[in-house]
This record gives structure tokens, sequence and C-alpha cells, in this order.
């Protein structure tokens, strides 16, 4: 296999550009939704941005919200704690 030296050049440009592109990186993510899910696929944690506010939802193994703490429009926090049924 013949690589030229053109090759070398072009293969570390590019690996250039990606390294001022990682470095531009923002260390903050900036979303409406935010889920967090076990090792099972399924959701056991969401952070999300409603109209009236945030909220933060944490589920048991079965889907079912557990706990949730809302700021309301007024700036009023309250949170819900809920016991399952079973």
């Amino acid at each position: 296999m013949d690589t030229s030296y053109s090759d070398f050049q072009s293969l570390a440009d590019r690996v250039e550009r990606l390294e001022e592109q990682y470095r531009s990186l923002k260390s903050e993510v900036e979303t409406e939704r935010l889920v967090l899910m076990d090792a099972n696929g399924k959701t056991r944690a969401a952070l999300r941005m409603f109209e009236e506010g945030p909220q933060l939802a944490l589920y048991d193994t079965d889907g079912n919200t557990c706990a949730s703490l809302k700021v309301s429009p007024e700036a009023d926090c309250y949170e819900t704690l809920l016991t399952a049924q079973k």
C-alpha cells in the first residue's frame, strides 16, 4: 500500500479541525427535557421545562411517578411524594 505525504497531511488537517471543534464545545447542555433511563431502558427520572415552570419527576421501576418537584409561574416551589399502591 502506497501512502503519500498528502494523505497524511489531509488526515492531520482533519484531526486538527476536530480538535478545534472539541475545544470549542460548551460544558453545558441546553434542552427542554432531560430523561434518565436505567440499564433496562426504563425512564427513572425526567427534568422538563413546561410553560408553567420546571419540573423534576422520579419514577419507580414500573414507570409510576414516585416524587415530583415543581416551580409554579409565581415562583412558588411545591413537591409531591407518592406512595405506590400495591
